[in-house]
């Protein structure tokens, strides 16, 4: 289990906080090129951690809910889309989408690696989906790998992401909203922060990045850096409980208008 912050710490917290890329999915995300940045809806939802069949009642219930949005034009899923990493609760995960039709892209999460510790049936199941950038509207969404294998806690994101977060830089108009998306948390004092968070988070210097989408801790925190809002929120898993203690199971539907992003909590309706 995660641990908690403390309420010092809370405090402390609060004080601190002052490219396209296509992709082989047949639903995927068409890049967009409009000159100005655009106003449109997404979601952002995290850790389902699929596991067995009642899992995929139970993600097909969240996606039907979250296509009823009007104006939802794709997802961003952050995460731990399976438990164990096994093959049929990968390619699960991936029927239900396809089947939702709602175009959606995907991050690498910690329960995504096999029991074994490798990233096999995740990359075979979602192609080109570790480090990549896509456009929408005007607006550069950038997916980076911040998983350490299966590892939990007191993690580091490999060289080879940050090294390749910096190559981004001159690919990315700093002038045009921005949008980073990972599994793991990168806010001050986020349990289970990796401890290199702030190489990930100064790889976009200079770069107007808006918003910070994670997972990992199934918790609702907000955190600043510059002028872009770090979120985590509670997971939608079936059976995973949250470890911020709610009980809520949800999302974010995200409104990016005028160049900024603002977030509604969605709760999972009961069955």
């Amino acid at each position: 289990m995660l641990r908690r912050l403390t309420r010092r710490q809370l405090l402390a917290a609060a004080a601190t906080s002052t490219l396209a890329a296509a992709s082989p999915w047949p639903w995927a995300l068409a890049a967009g090129d409009a000159p100005n940045s655009g106003n449109f809806r997404f979601i952002a939802v995290n850790d389902l951690h699929y596991r067995d069949p009642e899992c995929g009642v139970w993600a097909q219930r969240l996606f039907t809910q979250m296509a009823s949005h009007d104006g939802v034009e794709f997802c961003l899923f952050l995460g731990d889309l399976s438990e164990d990493g096994r093959l049929d609760q990968l390619n699960a995960v991936r029927d239900v989408i396809k089947a939702a039709k709602m175009e959606t892209r995907v991050i690498i999460g910690n329960h995504d690696y096999t029991l074994a510790g490798d990233q096999d049936n995740y990359k075979a199941t979602y192609p080109d989906t570790l480090n990549y950038t896509f456009t929408h509207r005007g607006w550069q969404f950038v997916a980076c790998d911040s998983t350490q294998g299966r590892q939990f806690k007191d993690t580091v994101v490999s060289r080879d992401t940050i090294d390749w977060l910096h190559g981004q830089k001159s690919k990315l108009d700093p002038k045009r909203p921005t949008v980073l998306f990972t599994h793991f948390p990168l806010g001050f004092l986020v349990p289970a922060a990796p401890n290199n968070r702030m190489d990930v988070l100064n790889a976009f210097d200079g770069v107007n990045l808006q918003a910070v989408f994670n997972g990992h801790y199934h918790g609702r925190t907000t955190r600043s850096h510059e002028q872009a809002t770090i979120t985590t929120n509670q997971c939608c898993s079936r059976w995973h409980p949250n470890h911020d203690g709610t009980k809520e199971k949800g999302y974010f539907l995200c409104e990016a208008k005028d160049g900024q992003v603002s977030r509604t909590f969605f709760e999972i309706k009961p069955a």
